[in-house]
């Protein structure tokens, strides 16, 4: 089965649990065909599988519009794994309070 989707306001928007629905001139369309998603705005979506990354990276997906508009293509980079800091190093240094005399 196809995958469509649409960005909108900078944001790919996929619809989600196939099948699904779309909004096309103002009414729920189920289990649209290529032409509803195609008249709602929605273009395909070439998807590629990631090349196994070198040690200490992940793939991270990105999306574009294909340069002739006809679909959008998932493209890949691939950046540093996340170190997680240690429990040590996160914790908050502790508050200490001075009692006030009362001399």
């Amino acid at each position: 089965m196809k995958k469509y989707g649409k960005f909108v306001c900078g944001a790919l928007r996929v619809p989600q649990n196939y099948p699904s629905y779309i909004e096309l001139d103002g009414q729920k369309v189920y289990n649209p065909t290529d032409e509803q998603y195609a008249a709602a705005g929605y273009l395909p979506i070439e998807e590629t599988e990631p090349e196994t990354p070198a040690e200490g990276k992940m793939p991270v997906a990105h999306y574009a519009i294909s340069e002739d508009g006809t679909k959008i293509v998932q493209s890949w980079t691939y950046e540093d794994i996340p170190v997680m800091e240690t429990e040590q190093e996160t914790e908050a240094p502790k508050k200490t309070t001075k009692k006030k005399s009362t001399k």
